[in-house]
């Protein structure tokens, strides 16, 4: 619970921050780099890059996290009856997916 209250406060405080120190054309022209503009027109080009590598870091480590969840997701249905027996077999030495 304290945790959602946390990135609740932080996504409220980011929103603030960004419409706080740019217009609302900066805002649209942006999209969804409305963070990085704002970090770019208060460091230069330097502050984009203190945004985008740690959010291609984070999308990164999205990607090898969504391979874990639906390997294993399919191996319980399979384990369930609800997919064929195939989805089941074992990869490599394990019943669990890509570990």
């Amino acid at each position: 619970m304290i945790s959602i209250f946390l990135v609740i406060i932080l996504y409220v405080a980011s929103s603030f921050s960004v419409f706080g120190n740019l217009t609302s054309d900066e805002v649209i022209a942006a999209k969804s780099y409305a963070i990085a503009q704002l970090t770019a027109s208060i460091f230069a080009q330097m502050g984009y890059t203190i945004v985008t590598i740690p959010a291609l870091v984070l999308a990164t480590s999205s990607i090898n996290e969504n391979l874990y969840a639906v390997t294993n997701v399919t191996y319980q249905l399979a384990n369930g009856v609800e997919l064929p027996s195939v989805f089941g077999k074992p990869i490599a030495h394990s019943h669990q997916g890509l570990r």
